[in-house]
């Protein structure tokens, strides 16, 4: 990729999916906090606000599909088999560091994603468990309370 204003706009749009990255796992912590606290509408915004999130960097990955099938010169599919280990050896030297960078502070954000969506997977089962356990005893009909069923 020989192009410099055509690397350029691939390390911007790059730099822009870290940054939605590093927004979905912020949003993750919060979620974390949130299904702890059980506060179930400020779930429901996080979970939206994530969602356009998804959207966005669908859009971003996209674009950087494209470009990197026209600078390179291959096929779309092509270029969603590139890893980014892959892309750095057809770059310039020169710009190859800089890519080495965001490839790495990535890498970061997804392993610390990955976590926080186990985490948060388990604690969203245990409040759903929790609340149909709550239900089925409250459902209950033997269940009796100052002698009046429930």
């Amino acid at each position: 990729m020989a192009n410099p204003v055509l690397f350029g706009e691939l390390f911007a749009l790059l730099q822009t999916e870290w940054e939605i990255l590093e927004q979905v796992v912020d949003l993750a912590e919060h979620q974390q906090q949130a299904l702890i606290r059980f506060e179930s509408e400020r779930i429901e915004v996080i979970a939206s606000e994530q969602d356009r999130l998804s959207k966005t960097m669908q859009e971003c990955e996209n674009k950087r599909f494209e470009i990197i099938s026209n600078s390179l010169g291959i096929s779309i599919k092509e270029a969603r088999a590139l890893t980014m280990s892959e892309l750095i050896t057809y770059v310039d030297p020169q710009f190859a560091d800089s890519l080495v960078n965001i490839r790495q502070k990535m890498s970061v954000l997804v392993t610390k994603l990955q976590f926080l969506h186990t985490v948060n997977r388990v604690l969203a089962l245990r409040g759903r468990n929790s609340v149909k356990n709550t239900l089925d005893y409250i459902r209950n009909e033997r269940m009796h309370v100052v002698n009046t069923s429930l």
